[in-house]
């Protein structure tokens, strides 16, 4: 046996599993297909619950990003600005650096061993035993934890993708160093484009990432000049063509997708499924990062406790979807409503100026996305005004 479990995928879901499984006593072999650390097509918002999860891991995101502290939505004429309450922080990470803090305490972990340029072929898990076929050899733990990413190998090899239904979205992204004398700003910004959503996100003093979630069709019309269709789409945005100016390019733009992933389960015998492999979030920028942060955390204690008990049959790993899923819908549920609204076209504005009518509800839908309220606070009545008043 190579390893009590085999993490596959490197980057915050694998290593933060990797991390947590190991500070619970176990023996890890993480591997990769690519050298770490790497830059990737993100958000890099941390919201609130996220940048508190990346502290449990000892990892201080002050020391890394910068700090934001809401979310501002902008559609036309219209402008609505939610801050988060009592003060709290979200943080914009570029991935990278990220990425190094992360392969730093992996590689000072006596108990983890990390195996970059690791490409997995096969996957064959049973209760209590699982083979991974590499292209040489083959790798024996007594399970297997998949954060491959969107495009997830483990997960095809478990039986466990299946096509995902909607509307196919891409994510295309680049960073900005922004002229002097100009600012980041203090939110998140999503800006409402035809055929778009313009994300901005402050990821240092005189840095942004700016972030491009688009239907199709508006891909497919850029896709072959990828920097050429960014400030295309870019500049749609007033704020976003300001920020724009005097500005140097610090990341090549790059894309990804189709993001919407909607496996069959999760959990299989001896498997869990973490991150983008187990599911995309399409939503509000700093959910993809903040929630695979607090996947990591409950797929190492349900992995932890079967592996003590010896009970990794696909039933006994079963908290873990349900907790998850009861989490993302606590965490999610809202943003996923008010960004239906915005992304059908004709509510956007009205769905915009009503949050900016009533900011009260604003902050009390960010209080709920960031964790610091339950879902129901809200009520029915404060999401009619957000909706329909």
């Amino acid at each position: 046996m190579d390893a009590e479990v085999i993490v596959v995928g490197g980057s915050i879901a694998g290593s933060a599993t990797a991390l947590q499984l190991a500070q619970r006593g176990h023996e890890v072999l993480l591997v990769d297909r690519a050298t770490l650390p790497r830059e990737k097509v993100c958000g890099e918002g941390l919201m609130p619950h996220g940048v508190a999860a990346l502290r449990r891991l000892g990892v201080e995101p002050s020391a890394l990003g910068q700090p934001f502290h809401g979310i501002r939505y902008g559609a036309g004429a219209a402008l609505a600005v939610g801050r988060f309450p009592s003060g709290a922080l979200g943080y914009g990470l570029r991935r990278a650096r990220l990425d190094t803090e992360l392969q730093r305490r992996i590689a000072a972990h006596p108990r983890i061993e990390l195996r970059p340029g690791v490409t997995v072929r096969t996957v064959e898990a049973h209760p209590g035993r699982v083979r991974v076929g590499l292209r040489r050899g083959s790798l024996r733990a007594r399970a297997v934890v998949g954060a491959d990413g969107l495009h997830s190998k483990v997960r095809r090899q478990l039986g466990l993708h299946q096509r995902a239904r909607g509307r196919r979205r891409y994510g295309l992204r680049a960073h900005i160093g922004l002229a002097p004398g100009m600012a980041p700003p203090d939110t998140v910004d999503v800006w409402v484009v035809p055929g778009a959503e313009l994300y901005v996100t402050p990821t240092g003093p005189d840095e942004v990432n700016i972030a491009v979630l688009a239907e199709d069709r508006t891909m497919k019309a850029v896709s072959g000049d990828l920097e050429g269709g960014w400030r295309a789409l870019a500049v749609q945005a007033e704020a976003v063509a300001r920020l724009l100016e005097g500005s140097e390019l610090r990341s090549a733009p790059a894309a990804t997708g189709p993001l919407r992933q909607s496996p069959r389960d999760v959990v299989a015998d001896s498997a869990l499924l973490v991150g983008d492999a187990a599911g995309f979030v399409d939503a509000i920028t700093g959910e993809g990062m903040s929630l695979t942060l607090l996947d990591s955390a409950l797929a190492a204690e349900v992995l932890s406790h079967g592996l003590r008990r010896g009970r990794l049959a696909a039933r006994d790993l079963a908290a873990y979807r349900r907790q998850r899923a009861l989490q993302r819908a606590q965490l999610t549920a809202l943003t996923e409503l008010i960004l239906g609204g915005i992304r059908f076209r004709p509510l956007a504005h009205h769905v915009v100026r009503n949050l900016a009518r009533h900011p009260d509800v604003f902050g009390q839908i960010l209080a709920v996305n960031a964790g610091a309220a339950p879902l129901w606070s809200l009520g029915l009545g404060g999401l009619r005004r957000a909706l329909l008043r």
